[in-house]
């Protein structure tokens, strides 16, 4: 029995498989396609017209928010402390999380996640 999670990846490939099709078939092809518009009734074509650039704006606007918004504050597990003076700032990692973390990857690999220095992970 497959789970939500193994239908949705399931979809998403076929979804990614199609996109690399098409674009890998059909742009630069502008002229072919040209060819073909006149198979298609202007109602027709039309309303394919809408329906794609209603799907872009739709994919577009589904990127940029969440279908699970959160129910609670956001979590900081990093945060720059000032200390007035002229240095730079200190950054401060939660050590619940940064103990959890140096367990799957090393300092280096968590100094970018935090655009900071290894030393400053450590």
């Amino acid at each position: 029995m497959t789970t939500p999670v193994d239908q949705f990846r399931a979809s998403y490939a076929i979804l990614e498989q199609r996109v690399t099709t098409v674009l890998c078939t059909q742009v630069g092809a502008v002229q072919q396609l040209l060819e073909h518009l006149q198979s298609f009734s202007a109602a027709e074509y039309a309303t394919l017209q809408a329906n794609c650039t209603a799907m872009a704006n739709n994919l577009d606007a589904a990127c940029h928010r969440s279908s699970d918004p959160p129910n609670g504050p956001t979590l900081v597990i990093a945060q720059c402390v000032h200390t007035g003076g002229r240095e730079r700032p200190r950054v401060h990692i939660d050590p619940i999380f940064l103990e959890s973390a140096l367990e799957l990857c090393g300092t280096s690999h968590l100094a970018e996640v935090f655009n900071c220095s290894a030393r400053s992970v450590r």
